[in-house]
């Protein structure tokens, strides 16, 4: 399981203390939003908003969900 993740997000704190409670195990992939990395193709592909967190699960993808268009 990997979970893409700013360093400073209260939204990304959630799915973490999710993770631990659920005792899951997963890796972190940071992105720097300063540098462009949300709008980088990687994650592009996995979100279209270009926003995260982002959870990926055996082929799954969760994204997070603003309500915008």
């Amino acid at each position: 399981m990997k979970l893409h993740l700013l360093e400073r997000s209260g939204n990304a704190d959630k799915v973490r203390l999710l993770l631990s409670l659920l005792d899951m195990p997963y890796e972190k992939t940071r992105s720097d939003p300063a540098k462009g990395e949300l709008k980088s193709p990687a994650i592009l592909t996995l979100t279209p908003h270009g926003q995260v967190p982002v959870l990926e699960d055996d082929g799954h993808v969760f994204w997070e969900a603003t309500g915008a268009s």
